[in-house]
């Protein structure tokens, strides 16, 4: 699991240099991070509550939007 993570951290790394984010190193760790987190809160915490159900049409573009507004914190855009 954690080697895993390893990997997704990288692959974070490299969308935000992409992307031309600064200081991609950190703020890849970051992202991979924050995604955990709110993934987390929507699966077993009080997001969980309130969100669109797991694995719907609702729930995915709940996540997509969560995600898209952390890349354009992220980048700048």
């Amino acid at each position: 699991m954690l080697h895993h993570g390893s990997v997704l951290r990288v692959q974070a790394r490299e969308l935000l240099a992409r992307a031309g984010a600064p200081d991609p190193l950190r703020r890849g760790d970051q992202f991979v991070a924050f995604v955990d987190g709110l993934l987390c809160d929507r699966l077993v915490g009080a997001g969980a509550l309130s969100a669109s159900p797991p694995g719907t049409p609702a729930g995915r573009d709940d996540l997509r939007a969560a995600v898209r507004t952390l890349l354009r914190a992220f980048t700048g855009a």
